[in-house]
């Protein structure tokens, strides 16, 4: 689906609703001085342990761990824009868009080679070689936009994808947060109706996506209220039936 805006003018949207996330969590945010670049280097790690980068022991790769690999670059991009956020102004919002339409624009061309890590194995290799450089640039400072999009590209991230999968993580980040994740009382296994298994929430959230149960961002939440509610009861009747 083609959006009406520009990739520059999404990514400023997605900039000022992670600044209202993070406000949300806690108004003095930027002054706590959290380490936002160590945070995308330990999410970047976890991604490639849905790559199935550990030769030591078997690791089945398959459409639901490329899919949870997806989920874990997303949140890459909230610690990058966190990072972002943290030392510019509203009015530089402009340039990291700019730098973020660029970096995708450059990758759009047809000519641009791509990797297939879901169902090439060497392909995998490369670009589990091509994350090791993205989390040298971070740690040595260099956030380098192209770098970042062209890691998101090569996972099926497109611009348009990852504007989309910001949007769902970021809603179902705050629904953790408004439920307790912060004290510890938030429980990301659920008992869904999506599947005769429990399931982790952004599994749940992955399938409410795929069913297109909702048309805008609020509805997800209520959904995923919705399904919250639902594993609460089932624990419930588990306890009695226990009792």
């Amino acid at each position: 689906m083609k959006h009406e805006l520009s990739v520059a003018k999404r990514t400023v949207q997605m900039l000022q609703r992670q600044e209202t996330l993070q406000c949300h969590l806690d108004p003095n945010w930027v002054e706590a001085d959290n380490d936002h670049i160590l945070a995308a280097v330990i999410e970047l790690g976890e991604m490639c342990d849905w790559l199935g980068y550990k030769w030591w022991k078997h690791v089945e790769f398959n459409v639901t761990s490329y899919e949870q690999a997806q989920l874990e670059l997303v949140d890459v991009w909230h610690f990058v824009m966190n990072k972002a956020l943290t030392h510019t102004s509203p009015e530089a919002y402009i340039d990291f868009g700019i730098g973020m339409q660029k970096a995708f624009e450059a990758l759009d061309d047809p000519n641009c080679e791509r990797v297939d890590i879901l169902f090439n194995k060497e392909h995998r290799a490369e670009y589990t070689s091509l994350v090791k450089h993205c989390m040298t640039l971070l740690l040595s400072g260099t956030v380098d936009l192209y770098i970042l999009a062209c890691l998101s590209v090569n996972i099926g991230l497109d611009f348009d994808t990852l504007y989309g999968k910001y949007m769902a993580k970021s809603t179902l980040n705050l629904f953790r947060w408004n439920n307790g994740y912060g004290n510890g009382t938030y429980g990301k296994i659920w008992y869904s109706v999506y599947s005769t298994y429990t399931l982790e929430d952004n599994e749940v959230m992955l399938a409410i996506i795929a069913a297109k149960e909702f048309d805008s961002y609020e509805e997800l939440y209520t959904l995923l209220g919705v399904a919250y509610a639902h594993d609460e009861t089932m624990r419930q009747i588990q306890e009695e039936v226990r009792i």
